[in-house]
């Protein structure tokens, strides 16, 4: 499903919460990233729990509950490029010197990034999956 599809999914469901996040695809030839100048990325909603079938063939996908590590980025926008894999890099960096493992399974999203508005402002908040440290 293409991102606009999924945006004009969520404006028929603004009023049922939903939020949209997205994540990097790899998966690019050689000529899309260096003659096309393409780079992958996946968008998805998230959907309250009861919404369980959609009107327009979009597979929905569940995921048990995970921890995530988050960071916020203040207008993202104004330098995407070196703004968001900073934040990747600030997070990685806390979580070394923290000792907290990132966490990875097909089961779940292990990073993912989601933007968003307060009072006009952009914001994205990055967040990356990480194992439950034992008490």
């Amino acid at each position: 499903m293409s991102f606009g599809h999924n945006i004009q999914f969520l404006r028929k469901m603004r009023n049922k919460m939903t939020q949209i996040i997205g994540w990097d695809f790899p998966v690019l030839s050689q000529e899309q990233i260096n003659v096309f100048n393409m780079h992958g990325y996946v968008a998805a909603l998230v959907l309250p729990d009861n919404i369980t079938k959609t009107d327009n063939a979009m597979d929905i996908v569940y995921q048990e509950k995970q921890k995530y590590i988050v960071i916020t980025i203040k207008n993202p926008m104004i330098a995407p490029f070196r703004l968001i894999p900073n934040a990747y890099k600030v997070l990685m960096t806390h979580m070394h010197v923290n000792g907290i493992n990132h966490k990875e399974d097909k089961k779940f999203i292990s990073c993912f990034e989601k933007e968003y508005a307060i009072d006009g402002i952009s914001y994205m908040d990055v967040y990356i999956a990480v194992e439950e440290k034992e008490s």
